[in-house]
């Protein structure tokens, strides 16, 4: 596999880097004895940073009893487990440099993609596994970012395969191997590798798409669950609004019924609305059923 992963970047490139001050925050945040002041010193060192973790921490994905005024609060009203996902999340917002302007179509549909699938996952688990809701958000915010990788890495290649995906139904899987070796949920396990991120997301990354697997851990099952109720929610390429959830084997297996998974898509749909802004969402989602005969080309 390492061998794949070397020829892939000679032919796409460098894997991008973690910025500095995210590596540092998270670094930080992993150590026990890190203190408040600690990291707000690291973290207002970039101020687009602290500001963008203000910003979220008083919007509707936390529902905060009080507006916080200063980052200093934030942190401690968050906790640090929480500054790690907006941490990360800002991290992964910075990669999609185009989202929402002229000609960046694709990276926008990714985006939308990945941002409903983590406010799916993370409301799900707020109802089933609380203990994981900040985890399985990451995760799904992440699960596609060899999507992205390959895209700015060869994008006359990847919006082939897009557009084969799109108008035959065809898996990205299958087209990803056959032009590049390996999938893109290999090449975003590599890079949460490459940013030590823990194994249990760099598992749920590799992991995504194996729907059938059993044994994994609830943090793999709430990210493919996440990844599946973008579908029916149709965030993204593909677009399956009568795809049923509680048949996936992931919710089966959690025992998670088709209520809870009912009041968490429509959590994360309200979400995707009061949260457009906070998250650069475009507003670019539209029905395959309605407009069947349109293919995502860049313009």
């Amino acid at each position: 596999m390492a061998d794949k992963i070397e020829k892939l970047l000679v032919r796409v490139g460098k894997l991008p880097t973690m910025p500095h001050v995210a590596a540092k925050t998270l670094e930080l945040v992993g150590n026990p004895e890190t203190t408040t002041k600690q990291l707000q010193g690291v973290i207002d060192s970039d101020q687009v940073l602290a500001m963008r973790i203000l910003k979220v921490a008083n919007s509707a994905l936390y529902a905060l009893p009080r507006k916080v005024k200063v980052l200093s609060e934030a942190i401690v009203m968050l906790g640090f487990n929480h500054i790690r996902s907006l941490v990360l999340a800002e991290a992964i917002q910075n990669l999609f440099k185009g989202k929402g302007k002229r000609g960046d179509l694709l990276e926008s549909l990714l985006w939308e993609h990945s941002v409903g699938a983590a406010f799916a996952a993370k409301s799900l688990a707020q109802l089933a596994h609380p203990a994981l809701s900040e985890q399985a958000f990451v995760g799904a915010l992440i699960h596609d970012i060899g999507k992205l990788i390959l895209l700015q890495g060869d994008p006359k290649a990847y919006q082939e395969i897009i557009q084969t995906v799109y108008n035959d139904y065809q898996p990205f899987t299958m087209l990803e191997q056959e032009e590049f070796g390996l999938g893109h949920a290999e090449v975003g396990a590599t890079l949460a590798e490459r940013w030590n991120l823990d194994e249990q997301l760099t598992i749920a990354i590799r992991t995504h798409h194996e729907e059938d697997t059993p044994g994994a851990d609830a943090l793999c099952e709430l990210v493919r669950l996440g990844n599946a109720m973008a579908w029916k929610a149709e965030w993204g390429f593909r677009k399956e609004a009568d795809y049923v959830l509680a048949e996936h084997p992931a919710a089966q297996r959690l025992g998670i019924g088709e209520g809870q998974l009912e009041e968490a898509i429509a959590r994360a749909r309200e979400l995707m609305i009061s949260e457009r802004e906070t998250f650069g969402i475009p507003s670019l989602n539209r029905s395959r059923h309605s407009e069947p005969e349109k293919t995502p080309t860049p313009s």
